[in-house]
């Protein structure tokens, strides 16, 4: 019994975090998002306290786009965020429609 409590414990710490989107928002509220990549509907985000990489696959993006916009061009145009790229695949607007 007590080996299968550690191992559950043990197995529970080496697992990554799930990145959720409000996780993703929030690195870009707190100004802490040094560069990313869009790419598609994958947004790869390399983070400023800790030089590490943040992924997540977004459902819309143009939702993104909506929320973290004008916070993106701010930043952007403060030096805080370093650098960006949107690689989207256009849809036909007959498409989307």
């Amino acid at each position: 019994m007590l080996l299968a409590v550690c191992a559950v414990w043990f197995l529970g710490l080496n697992q990554p975090k799930k990145v959720t989107y409000s996780d993703i928002i929030a690195e870009f509220e707190s100004g802490n998002v040094e560069s990313f990549v869009l790419k598609d509907n994958d947004l790869t985000m390399t983070l400023r306290d800790s030089q590490s990489q943040m992924s997540y696959r977004l459902p819309y993006v143009d939702l993104f786009y909506n929320d973290v916009g004008e916070l993106i061009r701010e930043q952007a145009k403060a030096g805080t965020l370093k650098s960006y790229d949107f690689q989207t695949t256009e849809i036909s607007w007959l498409v989307s429609f």
